[in-house]
């Protein structure tokens, strides 16, 4: 996933960021298009059970929602400007998504309402959040997000990676 030579992240890691950019951006798109859209469309393409279930939802839930895509979105472009703060952002859209998974599919059991079919969509964003998560935890412990004392002061250059596992090897043969 990384160039050794350089610690700079490989293909495979730009392809997954630019993948979980465009996830979350489609997820920020529907989110939106579910909040704006007038109560006339439903009425004409959804059944009264399912009408009521989307009108029924708590403010909460739609929050949470919000809140999921957002951070999501927010995540994706920390994690492709290769910033530490990538990961926590990715744990709060996560939270979300499970806050807004428990009120549609535990409080007001969703499933009733949209069959199994309903449970696929929901169960593939879990599987993308925790990817995006793990992706920015291993990110950052690969020592591919930017450095912010170096990019705050550029002269603070710190050792690279070779360096480091000398200076350690090196300690540990001087203290045997």
């Amino acid at each position: 996933m990384t160039d050794t030579q350089n610690d700079k992240p490989g293909t495979v890691f730009w392809v997954l960021s630019g993948f979980f950019l465009v996830f979350n951006l489609v997820g920020f798109m529907i989110y939106y298009s579910v909040v704006t859209t007038p109560p006339e469309v439903f009425a004409a393409n959804l059944s009264p059970e399912k009408q009521a279930f989307l009108n029924a939802e708590p403010l909460w839930a739609t929050a949470a929602y919000a809140t999921a895509v957002t951070a999501g979105v927010v995540a994706s472009v920390l994690l492709l400007l290769r910033r530490a703060w990538a990961f926590p952002v990715y744990v709060v859209s996560f939270v979300a998504v499970l806050i807004q998974d428990l009120d549609s599919f535990v409080l007001r059991n969703g499933v009733e309402v949209w069959g199994t079919s309903g449970l696929y969509l929901p169960a593939v964003v879990i599987i993308v959040c925790l990817t995006e998560g793990e992706g920015g935890r291993i990110t950052g412990l690969r020592g591919l997000v930017a450095n912010p004392d170096l990019v705050a002061n550029p002269d603070n250059r710190q050792p690279g990676r070779a360096v480091r596992r000398y200076v350690r090897d090196r300690a540990q043969v001087n203290r045997v």
